[in-house]
């Protein structure tokens, strides 16, 4: 794919997210790929489980000091997608790559579903300290998800709350 057809779709995303965010849960409306302040992008992907028809998925964002060595947890991003529909992956697919503690989100994206559903699709891939392994999708039709990012300085956490 060319820049130029990259530049297109990523165009085309935002535009279409703008016709949809209104639709989205607030909790979801604050993560970056549904234009909200907070990225996921390189985040460490600390657990996934189930616990009946929901699935919980844990995340540490880590800021970065280049040249230094150094990462410190940033934010903490807690998802919690109810009555949930599992795609791309199986739960012990998606447990047993979260396990992989070099295991990194990659890119995000949300929908409305013609039913009224939402979905949230994540890539992710084990980071070998030169490249990226393998990237793994996985996908989550939901109705209803919680989302919790609480941010981290100098020791001290402060919760993220959505506008209302």
């Amino acid at each position: 794919m060319s820049d130029e057809d990259c530049d297109a779709v990523i165009a085309a995303y935002a535009e279409y997210l703008r016709e949809i965010r209104a639709a989205l849960p607030l909790g979801l409306q604050m993560l970056a790929e549904a234009g909200g302040p907070v990225s996921i992008h390189d985040a460490r992907i600390v657990s996934a489980s189930s616990n009946g028809p929901d699935i919980e998925l844990d995340l540490v964002v880590r800021a970065y000091s280049p040249g230094a060595g150094i990462t410190k947890p940033l934010r903490h991003v807690q998802i919690v997608y109810r009555n949930v529909e599992l795609f791309g992956l199986s739960g012990d697919q998606l447990s047993w790559r979260a396990s992989d503690t070099q295991t990194e989100v990659l890119n995000g994206e949300v929908d409305v579903l013609e039913d009224g559903r939402f979905e949230h699709r994540i890539s992710f891939s084990p980071w070998r300290g030169w490249a990226y392994d393998e990237t793994y999708w996985v996908g989550f039709r939901f109705a209803e998800v919680d989302v919790a990012i609480v941010e981290v300085h100098d020791g001290a956490a402060f919760p993220i709350v959505p506008d209302r």
